[in-house]
């Protein structure tokens, strides 16, 4: 035996367990001790762990491999309070268990191993000398096993309230409620460990639980499950209020009825808890199915789940809010809406309005409206075009499909999913819209029937680019868009078979306020109407028509090349003033001079020959000579003439109008090619678009009076010299084009100015010039009716 005390070696012991920080710590102190004042070679602790029945805790000396599993003797030690001493196998000579205590409980054992102690081998009687150092080993053991499950708690807690934490951050991330459950769902099989997370929600009449998101196994199978109040587990919490754990499959409630056992779920446990707002109203349930890693929920699980569904409550209250202000907002909108459809007596208008203003309620990329004309189908409006061109192959398809869908008592929703497949009832429905989509790019569809007690008016039709874009609350904004449009139309068509309708009430309101006038008030207003009628017969005023005016030069010549050459040097840039005969141009004539200069050496060789012959007294001779000197001639002629031609001269007085001519330096010009243009400054011609309803009044020799945007303090008098005979299509109108020379030209002016022009075409009565647009939009619309 060691010769240390053992009483004072406990109280070392005890000073040493004081200070460990772990259980391994304080079991390898024990075990030093033991060592020391025991003489064993090998001591080893081992402690209870109820999920493994004993586990390995520290040991003197260190071992590189400890044992897994303690031997017999070490549990009959700790099952009987007693000590045990035995012989060891074949590494030692002698064993001695020696079981430690936690008050009346067993902790575990002290297992001392000896292969050549002095003393021999252990006995039970070795026991009582390791008493007082086991008494200190059971009380420093329990107290560091009591402060790890401290620190594991406290840990435990620290984690419930991060995950707690970042579980909230991720509700609070999305408002939207169709996202939020997923989100709560899936978070809550994670933090808890679980295999199944599904959210009940309550319905608004408060009678049933219905599962709007669910993760794991058989999830889909679970999704629109439905309870009423008071079954299943989920209702059972519904009705009570309070949370509810089973950890026995038998004790759930009609698991029989269970979709997700039915898709093959075996439940072992599980656990809800009521989803509560602030103010105490149910919201739902939150329910968990089946502790992963072959654990079972407990009461800690239920209390997390408690606390998570505290939290989903408050998501699930801000995300209604939100949902309750959109509807109040859409609703304010649809007012809005349905106020403007409602001011308007025009089908086209109320049509156009309806296409434009209902995006402010429902998110789409086009709208459509297509109304019945007698016994016909037309498209009066679709969104963004303020014209609609039915023969477009889109506007077409459009039309066919609003059309389609007039004939039918209720609207359609047609969608087309990333794989191409068409979600319709009938197959004749499918093809008709795969071809639509596939023309278009649209993937979603809605069509809402204008339709009425006296029969239909047409179809609203909405599509959208990404498949299932409208919602529940986009399909009853737009059933409620319909009944405001139907109304409209309804109204506007009735109005507009009542003829002269709009004429006919103005004038009857006004009346009747004339009569409940008194008599010297109706008498002055009379002889007032009297007098302002002769004003407008008998005044005469000239009546000038205008239109835009636009400067064209009288005449523009081009300047051309009479022989084929490269240009050699460019005289002259543009808007240089020249004179007729002004040298504009020069082209290389090294080839023009080199034939001159042949043809004038041939011509004097002949010329010589001819002396020759006549010297020679050969009459004949000499003739042939004289017809050959006279084709050299020709000839020299020519070449000269083409010489002279390299030369390019202005044919008249002008201004040069083609931009950046110095830069032909070096182009080949073939014989007729445009060198340039030369205007005649000396006249200026207007041309001047007149309205055709204003064509009738103009006449040659009228004078015209001009302002040029440049010169806008300026005027330029002219005379109508010619009109023109057919009318252009320009901005939408119809304009005949109107010729005019401008008196005195001006050097400032440029071709291509534009301005506004007054064509005088005489004299006529006042009225006329201020009534004449209403009278004869008037007479347009009654002449219509005539026979």
């Amino acid at each position: 035996m060691y010769e240390q005390e053992p009483g004072g070696l406990a109280w070392q012991l005890a000073s040493r367990l004081v200070q460990a920080r772990n259980e391994t710590e304080a079991a390898t102190a024990v075990a030093q001790a033991t060592t020391i004042l025991s003489g064993a070679e090998q001591v080893r602790v081992w402690l209870i762990d109820h999920s493994r029945g004993y586990r390995y805790s520290g040991s003197w000396p260190d071992e590189a491999e400890p044992p897994r599993e303690p031997p017999d003797d070490v549990a009959r030690s700790v099952v009987f309070c007693t000590p045990v001493a035995a012989a060891a196998g074949a590494a030692f000579r002698s064993r001695l268990s020696l079981p430690l205590f936690a008050g009346p409980r067993p902790l575990g054992a002290v297992e001392l191993l000896e292969e050549k102690r002095a003393a021999g081998p252990f006995t039970s009687a070795d026991a009582s000398l390791l008493a007082e150092l086991m008494k200190a080993a059971d009380s420093a053991l329990q107290s560091v096993r009591d402060r790890a499950v401290r620190e594991r708690k406290y840990l435990e807690v620290v984690t419930r309230l991060t995950r707690l934490f970042d579980i909230g951050r991720s509700f609070a991330r999305t408002l939207e409620l169709d996202k939020l459950v997923e989100v709560i769902a899936s978070r809550t099989r994670a933090a808890l460990e679980v295999e199944n997370a599904y959210i009940w929600l309550l319905s608004g009449s408060g009678e049933t639980l219905t599962v709007v998101a669910a993760v794991g196994t058989g999830a889909e199978a679970v999704r629109e499950w439905q309870l009423a109040g008071g079954r299943g587990l989920a209702g059972r919490v519904a009705a009570s209020g309070e949370s509810l754990l089973i950890d026995r499959a038998q004790d759930v409630p009609e698991i029989e009825e269970r979709p997700d056992c039915q898709a093959g779920l075996e439940i072992d446990s599980c656990a809800a808890a009521p989803v509560v707002s602030e103010d105490g109203t149910l919201l739902g349930v939150l329910e968990v199915v089946n502790k992963e890693a072959e654990a079972s929920l407990n009461d800690e699980d239920l209390a997390y789940l408690k606390e998570v569904a505290e939290t989903a409550a408050i998501a699930i209250g801000n995300a209604r809010r939100l949902d309750a202000e959109r509807k109040a907002s859409d609703l304010g909108a649809l007012l809005d809406t349905a106020q403007e459809l409602g001011s308007s007596l025009d089908v086209r208008k109320v049509a156009f309005t309806l296409v434009h203003k209902a995006a402010s309620v429902i998110p789409y990329r086009r709208a459509g409206v297509g109304l019945l004309k007698g016994t016909g189908f037309g498209l009066t409006a679709v969104s963004g075009q303020s014209f609609v061109d039915e023969k477009l192959p889109e506007m077409k398809a459009l039309r066919d499909l609003l059309a389609w869908g007039a004939g039918l008592e209720e609207g359609t929703y047609v969608v087309q999913h990333e794989d191409g497949t068409i979600d319709a009832d009938r197959p004749e429905t499918r093809e008709k819209f795969r071809a639509y989509f596939e023309m278009t790019g649209a993937r979603s569809f809605l069509t809402v029937p204008l339709r009425d007690d006296e029969g239909s008016l047409g179809t609203f039709g909405l599509e959208s680019s990404q498949p299932y874009a409208f919602q529940e609350r986009d399909l009853e904004a737009a059933q409620l868009l319909g009944v405001a449009a139907t109304i409209a139309i309804r109204n506007a068509t009735l109005y507009q078979q009542i003829p002269m309708m709009r004429v006919i009430q103005p004038l009857a309101r006004h009346k009747q306020r004339f009569l409940s006038l008194p008599l010297g008030r109706r008498i002055a207003w009379s002889v007032g109407m009297a007098v302002l009628t002769a004003a407008l017969v008998l005044v005469r005023v000239p009546l000038r028509v205008g239109g835009e005016a636009r400067l064209l030069p009288s005449r523009r010549v081009p300047v051309t090349a009479g022989v084929d050459g490269r240009i050699s040097q460019v005289l002259v840039r543009e808007g240089d003033h020249v004179v007729e005969g002004q040298l504009l141009a020069l082209l290389e004539d090294s080839d023009y001079r080199a034939g001159r200069e042949d043809a004038r050496a041939r011509y004097e060789v002949e010329l010589r020959e001819q002396s020759r012959q006549r010297a020679a007294g050969s009459a004949a001779g000499a003739a042939v000579q004289t017809a050959r000197l006279d084709g050299l001639r020709a000839e020299m002629d020519l070449w000269r003439t083409r010489l002279e031609r390299t030369r390019i001269r202005a044919g008249f007085a002008g201004i040069v109008a083609t931009p950046r001519v110095e830069e032909l330096v070096g182009t080949r010009l073939a014989r007729g090619d445009v060198l340039c243009e030369v205007v005649e400054p000396a006249r200026q011609d207007v041309e001047i678009a007149v309205p055709e309803w204003e064509a009738g009044r103009i006449a040659a020799g009228q004078p015209v009076k001009v302002m040029f945007y440049a010169f806008p303090d300026r005027s330029f008098r002219g005379e109508v010299e010619r009109i023109g005979v057919s009318a252009r299509l320009q901005e939408g109108q119809r304009m005949f084009m109107v010729r005019a020379e401008l008196v005195q030209a001006a050097a400032q002016l440029r071709s291509g100015m534009a301005g506004k022009a007054k064509i005088s075409t005489g004299e006529i009565p006042l009225g006329w010039v201020i009534l004449r647009r209403p009278v004869r939009w008037l007479w347009g619309l009654v002449w219509g009716w005539l026979p």
